[in-house]
């Protein structure tokens, strides 16, 4: 992360409503508490917190799910023989 810009809990709050994901700061902070949400990263020795932007779009795509219609369309893509 070096280099790159960082974002406080704030920051990142509002960049993830921009992104069309808003989520206020203290859903961050209760999901920081249980492990969950995006990454984030400790100042060393210190209480401050701060987000990667790539993180949080990352976390803002969310996982691809495979349904059997997008299964079948990248069969169709790789010339599948045999399908009628």
């Amino acid at each position: 992360m070096a280099g790159r810009r960082r974002l406080t809990p704030r920051e990142a709050a509002a960049y993830l409503a921009e992104l069309g994901t808003p989520f206020k700061v203290t859903t961050l902070e209760v999901w920081r508490c249980h492990g969950k949400g995006p990454r984030y990263y400790r100042q060393t020795g210190g209480r401050r917190i701060f987000y990667d932007p790539a993180d949080l779009e990352a976390f803002a795509l969310g996982s691809p799910v495979l349904t059997v219609d997008s299964i079948d369309v990248g069969a169709n893509k790789a010339g599948a023989a045999g399908r009628p």
